[in-house]
């Protein structure tokens, strides 16, 4: 699944695609949404961890990461792309971009 927030204009990182590994595949046979991930719940987390101030962009993607694994027991691991446009640097730069990967931790 790839979630982008490009409306989220009013912030500082407007783009940001999160996808995230489940099995899909008795949910696509079924047609059934309990077998599946709320695309619903994944962006609140995501709009609400966008939400807090950070100067890092390392560390937005590393709080949405972990905070869409503690939330969501279906989704099994997660890679969080965060991008930051025109960020401040001495020099004609479009964007910088950070990746961070995250699976679930067996207990």
């Amino acid at each position: 699944m790839l979630i982008n927030l490009n409306t989220i204009r009013s912030l500082r990182i407007p783009r940001l695609s999160c996808p995230k590994k489940h099995d899909f595949s008795e949910a696509a046979k079924t047609d059934n949404l309990d077998l599946t991930v709320d695309y619903c719940d994944v962006f609140e987390i995501v709009k609400k961890e966008m939400a807090i101030p950070s100067k890092l962009i390392e560390h937005v993607g590393r709080r949405i990461a972990f905070s869409l694994l503690n939330s969501i027991p279906r989704i099994d691991a997660v890679k969080v792309c965060v991008t930051k446009i025109a960020p401040p640097m001495n020099g004609d730069v479009e964007s910088v971009s950070i990746t961070i990967e995250e699976k679930r931790t067996l207990s």
